[in-house]
C-alpha cells in the first residue's frame, strides 16, 4: 500500500517576544483625550514592548523588530534584551529570519532592523509609512523634537537602496496577502500606512494590532489610541474592521498590553505563545 504523504500545514504559530518594559508615558498617549478623559492629572502608563515571531510553512517572519540597546536606553526602557538573546531561546538567530513586516516606522518598532542581514531578510512596509518618515525631516519643529530621529531617517533612506525592500500600496481598510496565510491590513490613525498583520493559525484568524490598539481597554471600549497622526475617524474605523476580520473566530492582540504575559503561556523566558 502506498503511504499518503503528510499534508503541509498552512497554519502559523505566533509568539510575542517581550524585549523591554517601562512606566514612562502618560495616559493621553495611549487613550484619545487621556485616561481619565480631559483630566490634567494623567498617570504614567505601564507598557510592554514586543515584537512578534511568526513561524510557519513560508518561513520565519517577524512583525516589527523592536529597538537597539542604545535606543532602548534613550526610551528609559527597563529590562531590555537583544535580538540574538531572545531569538536564540527559540533556536533561531537573526540570520534565520526570512522577512520583517513593519507595522510602521516608530523607533520601538523599526529601529532594530539594523540587527538583521541586509542581503537575506526581506522587508515589507507600506509606501505611505516610508514616505511620511522621509517627508518629516523637512520640518524644523520635527527636527528640533527629533521626531523622527535623524538616525531613523537615515535608516529609512538606506532601505530605499535595497533590492529586498517591498513597498506595499494597500488602501485603507483593505488587506493584502504577502505569502499564503499571512496578510497585512491597512489601519491608519496612529500613523499613515500603518499595517496590522493577519495570520491563519490553529486558533483561527489572529490579528496583531501593533499601534492600532495599544491595550485591552482600547479594544474593549473601542477607545482610539492617543497619538493619532492621520484622522480620528481612521483610528475609530479599526474597531469594526477588527470585528469583521475575526467574525469566523480568532481574536485581536493589542500591541503593548502587559497582561499578555499572564494571558498566554510562556514557552521560553519572555517569549509567549499567542497561537
Amino acid at each position: 500500500m502506498n503511504e499518503v504523504a503528510p499534508q503541509k500545514s498552512d497554519k502559523y504559530e505566533i509568539y510575542a517576544v517581550l524585549y523591554g518594559e517601562h512606566a514612562y508615558y502618560p495616559g493621553y498617549l495611549y487613550f484619545w483625550m487621556g485616561n481619565p478623559p480631559l483630566s490634567p492629572q494623567q498617570e504614567l502608563t505601564f507598557i510592554s514592548y514586543y515584537y512578534w515571531l511568526i513561524r510557519g510553512p513560508e518561513g520565519n517572519f517577524l512583525f516589527d523588530c523592536g529597538m537597539t540597546r542604545e535606543g532602548a536606553r534613550a526610551y528609559h526602557m527597563e529590562g531590555y534584551q537583544d535580538h540574538q538573546t531572545l531569538l536564540g531561546r527559540m533556536g533561531l538567530s537573526v540570520e534565520d529570519i526570512d522577512a520583517v513586516v513593519f507595522s510602521h516606522l516608530d523607533p520601538d518598532h523599526f529601529e532594530g532592523i539594523s540587527a538583521f542581514n541586509p542581503q537575506r531578510t526581506q522587508i515589507y512596509m507600506h509606501e505611505e509609512a516610508l514616505s511620511f518618515h522621509l517627508r518629516a525631516r523637512h520640518y524644523p519643529i520635527l527636527r528640533a523634537l527629533d521626531v523622527p530621529s535623524w538616525n531613523e531617517v537615515e535608516t529609512a533612506m538606506k532601505l530605499m537602496e535595497r533590492d529586498n525592500l517591498n513597498l506595499l500600496g494597500v488602501d485603507r481598510g483593505e488587506q493584502l496577502e504577502i505569502v499564503p496565510g499571512l496578510s497585512v491590513v491597512r489601519t491608519d490613525g496612529h500613523y499613515p500606512g500603518h499595517l496590522c498583520l493577519l495570520a491563519r493559525t490553529e486558533k483561527g484568524p489572529v490579528v496583531l494590532a501593533a499601534d492600532a490598539a495599544y491595550m485591552d481597554e482600547n479594544l474593549e471600549r473601542e477607545w482610539p489610541v492617543g497619538l493619532i497622526r492621520t484622522h480620528l475617524t481612521d483610528a475609530m474605523d479599526v474597531f469594526p474592521l477588527f470585528r469583521r476580520l475575526t467574525a469566523s473566530g480568532g481574536f485581536v492582540v493589542p500591541g503593548h498590553e502587559p497582561k499578555l504575559k499572564v494571558r498566554f503561556p510562556e514557552v521560553q523566558d519572555r517569549i509567549y505563545r499567542i497561537a
